[in-house]
């Protein structure tokens, strides 16, 4: 009876057996197989295929992680940064069926990828993940210190960055992300230290050596900055800030046309709109001083339209609004050196007197005139009368000006004073002038003073 059982039994179990392992095979083993052919495709770039295989397994209840990993493979190259980033969040969260080593890639894909799209936070947990697995590697903790700078964080960025030092000191980014922490933060030495050192261990860091242009400036070594500005021309990120400080370094010193060139190539290559208004103010301000007023419009007319409270630029509009309309007032304010000596000597005629010395200032000129009955040898100082031709509308006429002005006058001994303005003096000007030797010749008389002489 037991023997009979047994001939029964045995084959059933083998039965079971059998049912049981080819189950195995098409349940378990089959979609795997298929995930290996789909892998293929994505390697293939047939994306589109890929895709719509995996959207059937899911469609069927038999996703994995895996499933999600190669999801966000595709999405990935597709450009869908967002889905791939969700794909690849989902594959980690469901766990298993992937390897250890393929966990870390899927780390170090989400890390570059959230970091793409600014979302900082979720960048930083993921770097700071890498940063553990790979505690020999700098480039993790460079990243880690990157986001703290961009929080502002710079305490946390400067740890990171001394961490990946110690590891490598002779990272020439890692010296350049410190010179411009502690530029941002005014430790100049620091700065300076760890900015050279990353020019001396990569000579073509050109976007160190603008930020040694900065440095440069900020400690008033105007050479040292157009040295460095000069090198950071080719820097990419940062052109046309450069173009920018070069012209601004050149027109303080005087070369109004060397600054000019530099400031029209800035306007091209500058991305942020405040530094964008400053290039076009600055190259307004460059024909202004060349003469030339209808181009100095043409910029000054873009910044007033941009933002209309930029610096001065009302004033400059006004003033030179209506000087479009009158000639004689441009001539004035703009003529060259040679052609205003000529304007000196009529207004001055004009007053019956002459000239004896001049000195020419960029925005005005004293002349000692002498009345002209006069030989300049003559001993007779007591009616020598003192000039100052103001050449632009938007002087402030402060209290210590005016009264530098009065010790110029008495100095040069002078007995009476004449400030030609061709604007109107402000209230403590016309207060200041009273009870003194002082005559205060503005737009109106000014403009009177012309048709009489013939400007």
């Amino acid at each position: 009876m037991f023997l009979m059982s047994l001939i029964i039994i045995v084959p059933i179990i083998i039965i079971v057996i059998i049912i049981a392992a080819v189950i195995y095979l098409f349940v378990v083993q089959t979609p795997s197989l298929k995930l290996d052919s789909i892998k293929q495709l994505i390697d293939n770039n047939n994306l589109d295929e890929a895709l719509a295989k995996l959207t059937k397994i899911i469609q069927d209840g038999k996703a994995t992680p895996r499933t999600h990993m190669y999801l966000g493979d595709i999405f990935e190259k597709k450009g869908d940064i967002n889905t791939a980033v969700m794909e690849y969040q989902k594959c980690l969260k469901e766990g298993g069926f992937i390897s250890d080593s393929e966990q870390l890639v899927i780390h170090i894909k989400l890390a570059e990828l959230l970091n793409r799209l600014g979302r900082v936070d979720d960048a930083l947990g993921e770097y700071l993940i890498l940063a553990k697995q790979y505690p020999n590697d700098p480039y993790y903790l460079m990243q880690i210190g990157d986001i703290f700078f961009s929080k502002k964080k710079f305490g946390n960025a400067t740890n990171y960055y001394k961490q990946a030092l110690l590891l490598n000191n002779s990272n020439p980014i890692a010296h350049y992300n410190l010179g411009r922490l502690y530029y941002m933060t005014g430790l100049n030495s620091d700065s300076e230290f760890h900015l050279k050192k990353a020019v001396e261990l990569s000579p073509k860091f050109y976007d160190a050596y603008y930020y040694l242009g900065l440095l440069s400036l900020r400690q008033s070594q105007g050479n040292n900055a157009l040295m460095y500005f000069s090198k950071a021309v080719y820097s990419n990120k940062f052109k046309g800030l450069t173009y920018l400080n070069l012209g601004n370094l050149l027109f303080n010193s005087g070369k109004t046309e060397e600054a000019l060139n530099f400031f029209l190539k800035s306007l091209s290559s500058i991305n942020d709109k405040e530094n964008l208004l400053l290039a076009k103010y600055n190259t307004g301000l460059c024909y202004e001083k060349l003469g030339n007023i209808d181009k100095a419009m043409e910029y000054f007319r873009e910044v007033y339209i941009e933002k209309a409270d930029f610096k001065d630029i009302q004033t400059k509009i006004a003033l030179y609004s209506e000087l479009s309309v009158n000639d004689k007032l441009k001539e004035y304010m703009i003529s060259k050196k040679n052609e205003f000596e000529t304007i000196i000597n009529r207004i001055l005629g004009y007053f019956k007197y002459k000239p004896l010395e001049s000195f020419f200032y960029d925005k005005f000129v004293y002349v000692i005139g002498i009345p002209s009955n006069l030989s300049p040898d003559s001993t007779n100082k007591k009616d020598n009368h003192f000039f100052v031709f103001y050449r632009t509308m938007n002087d402030s006429f402060t209290d210590d000006e005016l009264f530098l002005i009065k010790e110029k006058m008495v100095n040069a001994n002078c007995s009476k004073m004449y400030i030609i303005y061709p604007g109107e003096f402000p209230d403590n000007a016309k207060k200041w002038s009273e009870n003194r030797d002082v005559m205060l010749i503005d737009k109106t008389k000014l403009l009177e003073i012309f048709e009489s002489i013939k400007v």
